[in-house]
């Protein structure tokens, strides 16, 4: 018997509810969980969401790792801000990509949650071979006693704002395209942690970020203007992603902050980074001066993007 949840789930009398992998919670998932979030209150049921832990295509590919855009610890605070008033996460295994479109619908959708009504997005599929999409779930509605409400798909520039394009771009160093499709800053969750204090040594210290959740997709190398949250304040920073050449030989990708206008110990703190621009690829200098210099550039850079993105003293 498959087990399809590894926490209890509660027997729903009736619900609201969408499914979906819902990764970086873009302007197409805001839309999906407005409309999940009105119907819900319309007829004044629960809202329900099925997501996923693991992301369908590291089972579905399996020579191809997905780097994730939201970090899964985060993933029901996050959905729950939108709309979400129950969020459970599926068993995807090879075992259960095989389950049918039909089987699915009735073993879990049906009998756990009873929906009245069920959201899909234009992308939204489950089941072997992807076959329950929206026009299934519009067939089936007689059968199982709800109603299909499909979400058009919200575009950017003329084309379908997806997860896979949004990865895309971000590999690029694309960020301001990326944060379009978002409808929010891409942004890095983890903590500091102690790094080689190479900054330091030539006068700009920075923090060493460690991800939260180590599958989350690192953007393109270079360096980003970004902004900083520390326990509830908010920071402006240029962010280095990258090796650092001119300063380590580790040839390691790591991503390091310059924190403008900021004193103080920041060892072990979570911080939430923002990525809001793309400034310069990184590069390698030949002597230490031309770095120092570079950074001293790219600071008055910043510190002319801090009057268009606001000030340090705001509140988060």
């Amino acid at each position: 018997m498959i087990k399809w949840f590894n926490e209890p789930v509660p027997q729903f009398e009736s619900s609201a509810l969408t499914m979906g992998n819902f990764d970086g919670l873009h302007l197409g998932h805001q839309k999906v969980l407005q409309d999940l979030k009105e119907q819900a209150a319309a007829l004044n049921v629960p809202a329900v969401v099925l997501t996923y832990w693991e992301h369908p295509g590291h089972f579905v590919h399996f020579k191809h790792q997905v780097p994730i855009l939201t970090p899964r610890v985060l993933k029901s605070a996050l959905l729950s801000q939108l709309g979400a008033e129950y969020t459970f996460y599926l068993n995807f295994s090879a075992e259960t990509a095989h389950v049918g479109a039909e089987e699915f619908l009735r073993d879990v959708i049906v009998s756990y949650f009873h929906p009245r009504i069920i959201v899909a997005g234009h992308d939204s599929h489950f089941g072997y071979q992807r076959e329950g999409d929206a026009a299934f779930l519009q067939r089936c509605e007689t059968v199982f006693g709800y109603q299909t409400v499909q979400v058009e798909p919200v575009l950017y520039e003329g084309t379908i704002i997806s997860s896979s394009r949004i990865r895309e771009q971000l590999l690029a160093g694309n960020i301001k395209t990326a944060n379009a499709m978002l409808g929010k800053p891409y942004s890095l969750f983890g903590q500091v942690t102690h790094g080689h204090k190479m900054g330091r040594s030539i006068g700009f210290p920075t923090i060493n970020l460690s991800l939260i959740d180590r599958e989350q997709l690192i953007p393109a190398n270079g360096i980003y203007f970004s902004q900083v949250w520390l326990e509830g304040m908010r920071y402006f920073g240029l962010t280095n992603i990258g090796t650092s050449p001119t300063l380590k030989k580790t040839d390691q990708i790591e991503i390091e902050t310059y924190i403008l206008d900021f004193t103080g110990d920041t060892y072990e703190t979570e911080v939430k980074l923002d990525l809001l621009e793309y400034m310069r690829e990184e590069k390698t200098f030949a002597e230490v001066e031309e770095l120092r210099s570079a950074i001293a550039n790219d600071i008055r850079q910043g510190r002319e993007l801090m009057k268009i993105y606001g000030n340090k003293s705001d509140a988060k």
